[in-house]
């Protein structure tokens, strides 16, 4: 007699194995009012579960993926799941639902590198030196995450070979610790082998792949801030004269004005945000690469010119007049991140990702 618990729990078994075939294409985002789980099936078809937290936008996502794939435990009844490999299965088409288009195009969608998230808890100090450098190498902040991350992968698995790792890995955390202040939650967008080595890192050590994740970042980063000036000259731009650095502060301070400002905002891609702009310009929020490559460009100032610029700009600040039943205002020790400049404006939701897009 068939056993129906067995065939049950096997039902479950694979419909699990199925599940965490696809866990590693999920990608989450959200909004002001709402939650979305996308999954990229190899197909090239995606499948939107949404709602108001994560836990329903998950939920939904289940839902969806019941609906519209062939669902593993037919498979079960028909006693053959253990020789059919379960999420390639589901992912595949059918012949209906395949878009007419030419070979090549095909090829060139299988071929494409896939990146997957990996999220990271760091202090916003941390960060914000991520951000500082990368507006130093006039590359955008994502992007020089990502060298990071896999230059401090590659560094810990050289070390490992003649070092203990469990010691590399307190030393890697230590420069994690060394930063103060309030934590905040970003991603990193990595290709796909390269997120399965940081998980499988984290893994190997019993860490969260966050902290694995967070501790390579550290480790790299303090390892670029080591290095001389002459080892890393094709990367940073030397240092500009005193007069070339006054004649682009110059430049820059022309453009504060509120009708200058807003016209090199609009120009920059930054809307009708006349406040955004001039932060940027005062060195008080560090830019995307893409700003600062859009006001080098209206403004006819090397990229190089500019950075130094807004240094300058930060550095010579003054204490705005006060009334003294107020209180002295202060003023802050670093500049800001890009993400908390945009988010503490409260902008739309769809405004506000537009300008969180110009970071990646």
């Amino acid at each position: 007699m068939k056993n129906h618990d067995v065939t049950a729990s096997n039902c479950l078994r694979h419909w699990a194995h199925w599940l965490d075939g696809l866990a590693d294409q999920i990608t989450a985002k959200t909004s002001a009012d709402h939650w979305q789980c996308i999954v990229d099936l190899p197909s090239g078809r995606n499948v939107v579960g949404v709602g108001d937290d994560a836990s329903l936008a998950v939920r939904n996502l289940l839902k969806e993926l019941v609906e519209q794939l062939p669902a593993p435990p037919v498979m079960c009844e028909r006693g053959s799941a253990e020789d059919v490999p379960l999420p390639i299965l589901a992912a595949q088409p059918t012949n209906q639902e395949k878009p007419m288009q030419p070979k090549d195009v095909g090829q060139r969608m299988d071929t494409k590198a896939r990146r997957e998230t990996i999220g990271v808890t760091t202090k916003k100090s941390f960060h914000a030196a991520i951000g500082q450098l990368a507006q130093q190498r006039a590359v955008s902040k994502a992007e020089l995450a990502r060298d990071l991350l896999r230059d401090g992968l590659e560094r810990f698995e050289r070390d490992m070979e003649t070092k203990n790792p469990s010691s590399l890995l307190r030393n890697y955390e230590q420069a994690a610790k060394s930063y103060e202040g309030d934590t905040e939650q970003w991603v990193i967008r990595l290709d796909r082998p390269w997120a399965k080595w940081v998980r499988m890192t984290a893994k190997e050590f019993e860490k969260s792949t966050s902290q694995i994740a967070c501790f390579l970042l550290a480790e790299s980063l303090r390892h670029e801030q080591a290095q001389p000036a002459t080892a890393v000259q094709s990367k940073i731009p030397s240092a500009p004269s005193p007069a070339d650095l006054e004649q682009s502060v110059i430049v820059i301070n022309s453009w504060l004005p509120p009708k200058r400002a807003r016209d090199l905002a609009c120009r920059s891609g930054l809307g009708n945000q006349r406040d955004l702009i001039c932060q940027v310009l005062q060195g008080e929020i560090i830019a995307p690469a893409k700003v600062i490559g859009s006001i080098s460009t209206h403004t006819e100032v090397p990229i190089e010119l500019l950075v130094a610029g807004f240094a300058s700009n930060f550095q010579n600040r003054t204490v705005p007049m006060f009334k003294a039943t107020h209180g002295k205002p202060q003023l802050a020790a670093a500049p800001h991140s890009w993400s908390d400049a945009v988010k503490a404006l409260k902008l739309p939701a769809d405004e506000e990702q537009a300008l969180l897009a110009l970071e990646s």
